[in-house]
């Protein structure tokens, strides 16, 4: 299962590297991983990306969610 703490904080913390010339530009100090706390719906959102992760991969012919109705 997913660990969509992790995931946020890693594609966060990976973002502000990518804007650090912009952040410093501001005069913007970076946020450390542990100062991080997911969003609402960011479990969703993990499950939905280890979805999509798992059908682009090539590894699973098909790819089956159950899901309730």
């Amino acid at each position: 299962r997913p660990d969509p703490d992790a995931r946020f904080r890693d594609d966060l913390l990976a973002l502000q590297k990518r804007a650090a010339s912009a952040l410093d530009l501001l005069g913007a100090e970076r946020l450390d991983g542990e100062e991080l706390t997911p969003l609402p719906g960011a479990e969703e959102l993990a499950l939905l990306r280890a979805l999509r992760d798992a059908a682009r991969d090539g590894t699973y012919d098909t790819v089956v969610v159950d899901l309730p109705p």
